[in-house]
């Protein structure tokens, strides 16, 4: 679960924790693409980006831009079907 601040709208993007780079990296011996998926109003689109020490580069600012992602919303990142290279975002609107 990430809470975005404002360097995340960057293209660096978010910082993911230790355990998860484990947990999703196996396999991988430097950072690798992934396809970054939002289930939004029953449409599936998805964008590609870069796993690494963070979560961003290639289509990460197209991601924020196509979602409205702003600063205070909480996006909830997660593999999805034990595929490396999915992960699906949840996000949830700040309250200001």
């Amino acid at each position: 679960m990430v809470y975005i601040n404002q360097s995340h709208l960057t293209n660096r993007g978010v910082y993911l924790p230790a355990e998860f780079r484990r947990k999703f990296s196996r396999g991988h011996k430097s950072d690798h693409k992934c396809s970054l998926q939002l289930k939004n109003d029953g449409k599936l689109k998805a964008w590609k980006v870069v796993v690494g020490l963070y979560l961003g580069k290639a289509d990460w600012l197209t991601f924020v831009e196509d979602n409205g992602v702003k600063v205070g919303d909480v996006l909830v990142i997660e593999r999805i079907h034990n595929d490396k290279d999915v992960l699906c975002v949840s996000k949830c609107r700040s309250g200001s």
